[in-house]
């Protein structure tokens, strides 16, 4: 079956506890425009239009780079705290943003030392008042297993929004054993507080196989919009549903232009893709075949010499 939805996906053959990550992955109708933010590259994310409110944006991971908390303070006047140990303030791509950005070279992680702070430590540090609504933006590289299986469920709730880039979805999810080490927490704990409604696979490193045969396969990295379903569920009563578009109009078309793009196809839909959604997706495969796929076909030396210069 072309484009299977979730519930028609044969999931007998999953594990239990894979079963309802999976189906916690599946993005869920929700009242809200998206916007992106962060550019028109690898590092942007879609957001729900649902930011007013917000008062601060913790992000994790910058790696010398902030355009989404930017465009965070410009735009929105939403303040951000950065994080990575592995980042220098003098080498950031803009300055820090007076009374706007903080920047903290340390790790984030599980438990604390003269290196690493905690999520809760953090919060505390910039943002204590429990009455405030945050949003956190994350892409550690898959340090954010532990993290997120450890954290206390009362610190996630001081979240509304969640943009988050999920790592070795592959090797996770196809390894029950692994899957339980290291990831059943973490889905546990986000399924208490959290609903997905936008998933954008990153084309950089593949997908991996049928899943238990149920005609599933999950990208190796995955970036995730997750609202506080508390919140989604008011705004529900207010505003009709939006069915997730899978891709999204505004999506990335691929992170990695010479990659091939990834689709969530099979299983990933509640319901059967609209005509507009088909289209979107011809138009980027065959984007990617014919502005792509015929380079490699071209020994680089020549390629090399029949690119146009950039000279002059």
């Amino acid at each position: 079956m072309v484009f299977r939805t979730f519930d028609s996906s044969d999931l007998s053959a999953c594990p239990p506890d894979i079963r309802d990550a999976l189906g916690f992955l599946r993005p869920k109708p929700s009242p809200w425009s998206f916007v992106r933010l962060g550019g028109s590259t690898d590092g942007a994310y879609l957001v729900p239009d649902a930011l007013d409110g917000i008062v601060a944006c913790l992000s994790p991971g910058v790696r010398n780079s902030k355009r989404f908390e930017d465009e965070l303070a410009t735009e929105r006047g939403i303040r951000s705290h950065l994080l990575d140990f592995s980042s220098d303030l003098e080498k950031f791509s803009t300055p820090l943003i007076k009374g706007m950005q903080t920047f903290t070279k340390k790790w984030l992680g599980p438990s604390s030392n003269p290196t690493t702070v905690t999520m809760a430590e953090w919060i505390h540090k910039f943002e204590a008042d429990p009455n405030d609504d945050l949003m956190l933006q994350i892409d550690i590289e898959g340090a954010e297993w532990p993290i997120l299986g450890d954290i206390d469920v009362e610190v996630m709730k001081r979240f509304r929004i969640i943009v988050i880039e999920l790592h070795k979805l592959d090797e996770i999810f196809t390894n029950p054993n692994l899957f339980d080490a290291k990831a059943v927490r973490a889905f546990k704990n986000l399924q208490k507080v959290f609903t997905v409604i936008h998933a954008h696979p990153n084309n950089c490193c593949g997908t991996s196989g049928n899943l238990f045969g149920s005609g599933i396969r999950i990208p190796r990295t995955l970036e995730l919009t997750m609202v506080r379903t508390d919140f989604l569920e008011k705004a529900l009563k207010k505003g009709a549903p939006r069915q997730p578009e899978l891709p999204h109009p505004l999506d990335i078309g691929r992170n990695v232009p010479g990659t091939p793009p990834i689709f969530l196809g099979n299983g990933w839909r509640s319901s059967k893709p609209r005509l507009a959604t088909l289209l979107r997706i011809a138009t980027q495969a065959l984007s990617y075949e014919i502005l792509w796929r015929w380079k490699k076909l071209i020994p680089a030396n020549l390629y090399r010499a029949l690119k146009p210069s950039r000279a002059g």
